[in-house]
């Protein structure tokens, strides 16, 4: 496995196990938590970090990827001893990145929140081996689209906790079809909003060219 790296939307942490997790639509960090480590604390900016633990009886809701390949990703939403909603992804054999959200502040800024994140499990340093692409959608939202690279569509209903999610395996990323952007549709087809999830090269960090048929 590559060495795990976290990038948040304001600052970095360093992590064992999970590659690259990246905020679209949001300021708020990711913390990641992984088997046998802990993850330094985010930078002065982002303040202290939250609490991810769930509240004492808490429900905790699994949300299950539309599309993905075997070995049990899901993502899981509950409160916290806060009271705030909290989101995490669970990577099979790579511990579990989440994030809260104050009450009232999950769509302040956009209807249609992402989350990009992606991992290394094989020997190919210059390959991501999964990509997953989730988050939440705002009423009349009911679907979003992810288009990866190669124009290749995937529709991800939005379930009734409001989450939608996709993950990619190696078969479809070593070929050069990777996240380019989420679109959420209403149940009519009318696009409500849109925003690009672009991934890079390990170690690079730019997203290769998009054809234009795909925009």
């Amino acid at each position: 496995m590559g060495t795990g790296i976290v990038q948040l939307t304001r600052g970095r942490l360093r992590a064992l196990g999970v590659a690259l997790l990246v905020a679209v639509g949001v300021t708020t960090g990711l913390i990641l938590a992984n088997r046998g480590s802990t993850s330094e604390r985010p930078p002065s900016a982002l303040g202290a970090p939250p609490d991810i633990r769930p509240a004492p009886n808490a429900e905790i809701r699994f949300h299950p990827p539309a599309h993905a390949p075997a070995g049990g990703w899901t993502f899981k939403t509950y409160k916290n001893r806060a009271g705030e909603m909290c989101a995490a992804e669970v990577v099979p054999g790579g511990g579990e990145g989440a994030t809260c959200f104050a009450p009232g502040t999950l769509f302040r800024k956009t209807p249609l929140l992402a989350f990009l994140g992606s991992r290394q499990t094989g020997d190919d340093i210059n390959q991501w081996d999964n990509a997953w692409v989730w988050g939440f959608a705002e009423k009349p939202i009911t679907h979003v689209q992810l288009v990866l690279t190669d124009c290749t569509v995937r529709d991800l209903p939005v379930d009734d906790g409001g989450v939608y999610a996709d993950v990619e395996g190696s078969e479809t990323l070593h070929a050069g079809a990777w996240p380019y952007k989420v679109v959420g549709l209403t149940a009519g087809g009318h696009m409500v909003a849109t925003h690009e999830v672009r991934l890079g090269p390990p170690g690079t960090g730019q997203a290769p060219a998009v054809p234009a048929r795909c925009a």
